[in-house]
């Protein structure tokens, strides 16, 4: 596999990164506000009343998923 060098970039293990999320619907937040979360951690929840059914709608409408 090829990598790829970009001039100037930096990897470090301490980022801090920032990011606004919306629930579609209305739900409960599981987290505080300034609290430290951890990747595979639920911030938040919502449930969906019925049955959710996935669909491939690129598929279904013959078109490419991009």
């Amino acid at each position: 596999m090829a990598t790829a060098y970009t001039p100037g970039l930096k990897v470090s293990a301490h980022v801090r990164h920032r990011a606004r999320r919306t629930l579609p619907i209305t739900g409960e937040v599981r987290v505080k506000v300034g609290e430290h979360v951890h990747p595979q951690q639920v911030v938040a929840e919502t449930f969906m009343p019925g049955e959710v059914t996935p669909l491939n709608m690129a598929s279904l409408l013959s078109i490419p998923p991009a």
